[in-house]
């Protein structure tokens, strides 16, 4: 049972990817295709790198044959300036991943200027919803990839626009670090091998910058070659790579999700509220009560997804999660479930059940992500 085959397709809603071309905004579109039928937005503003970047929207665009395509002319940002990504006078940083504070490269702003235009061309589309690739973990320090500034910006859509537009804002990796940004797009066969990532350089990738060694961390923690050409660097393994050891440093190392769905599997599902019960039943194009038939048992005063045949029945025949854009907050923040807290047996039970656990984790490191995760950061 599948929600994006070719007989379901036009029943989807319609999406505004925001695809710059980088690894995050490919995989965050490869997300968006089997939930929402994809339109796909380019933006330039101004950016060092824009010719090449824009080879790699259309040939991912291509990819997907994505019909729907508006490319933005954002280079006033240029013109403002202040960021190593539009100034040419500025230096692009090198080797200084892990550095506190805001970096050059930060484009001030920018997003709230992308998201602007997606949210214009979404409601005159009709789209109900705007992917973006951004993601908390792993983003060099920008404020405008954080959880409660997206927060803030759902408000100003909702202030901004007719009262009968309905545009909410997608995240899907807000949670990931590189290594899962990787490891999602390969599950989705999403076309890594198209995308660009480097800051500076449009024919070989540096592998200096912020963006590279990110790029080369994620597939090094993946254990997989990354597949574009460096400027001879030595291309990091998961064994090798400083970046990807454990140690306490990073409490996001920990843990990589495996997509292996043992957390799908049992005889008991989460409950859902109300709000996720009409998230997922907007999500699927069905009536509440429909929903609420087809999906979901009562019992008692709960509401949980059906079981069938000893998993979730959203539990796809690919191995993902058939409604993982709008799961509930239960199944989003599993493993890391706020019982390991104070509870090491329940830590080592979960450890026991899931793969995602690096074997050297230890406790301490464990429950911090916890707390971060659970606390919204």
């Amino acid at each position: 049972m599948t929600f994006n085959s070719d007989d379901k397709q036009h029943k989807l809603p319609l999406g505004i990817c925001l695809v710059s071309g980088g690894l995050d905004s490919c995989v965050a579109a490869a997300i968006a295709i089997r939930n929402c039928r994809p339109a796909f937005l380019h933006v330039n503003y101004g950016q060092l790198t824009e010719e090449r970047e824009l080879l790699a929207f259309d040939a991912i665009a291509d990819y997907y044959g994505i019909k729907d395509r508006l490319k933005v002319d954002m280079s006033y940002l240029k013109s403002i300036g202040g960021s190593a990504l539009t100034d040419p006078t500025i230096p692009v940083p090198e080797e200084c991943l892990g550095e506190s504070g805001v970096p050059v490269t930060y484009v001030p702003f920018r997003n709230t200027h992308m998201l602007a235009m997606a949210v214009s061309w979404a409601e005159v589309l009709g789209a109900e919803y705007i992917y973006i690739g951004a993601t908390e973990v792993d983003n060099s320090g920008y404020p405008d990839c954080r959880k409660s500034y997206f927060d803030a910006y759902k408000l100003l859509i909702k202030e901004g626009t007719r009262p009968e537009t309905k545009i909410e804002i997608i995240t899907p990796l807000i949670d990931y670090n590189k290594g899962m940004v990787v490891k999602e797009g390969l599950a989705l066969k999403a076309p890594l091998h198209l995308t660009w990532s480097c800051y500076q350089n449009q024919d070989v990738a540096c592998g200096k910058c912020d963006s590279c060694l990110l790029r080369l961390k994620g597939f090094a923690a993946a254990g997989v070659p990354d597949p574009i050409q460096y400027a001879d660097v030595t291309v990091p393994t998961n064994s090798t790579n400083p970046m990807n050891q454990t140690n306490s440093t990073n409490p996001h190392e920990v843990f990589s999700c495996k997509l292996c769905g043992h957390c799908c599997h049992g005889e008991s599902t989460v409950s859902l509220s109300q709000a996720e019960q009409k998230a997922i039943a907007s999500f699927l194009d069905l009536d509440p009560a429909e929903f609420l038939r087809e999906f979901c048992v009562k019992k008692g005063n709960r509401i949980e997804m059906k079981i069938v045949d000893g998993h979730c029945i959203f539990y796809g025949d690919d191995g993902l999660c058939m409604v993982h854009e709008v799961k509930p907050f239960q199944c989003r923040r599993w493993p890391l479930h706020p019982s390991i807290l104070g509870d090491q047996k329940a830590w080592d039970a979960i450890k026991a059940d899931c793969p995602g656990f690096d074997e050297d984790a230890c406790y301490e490191d464990v429950c911090e992500l916890v707390r971060r995760v659970n606390n919204g950061y």
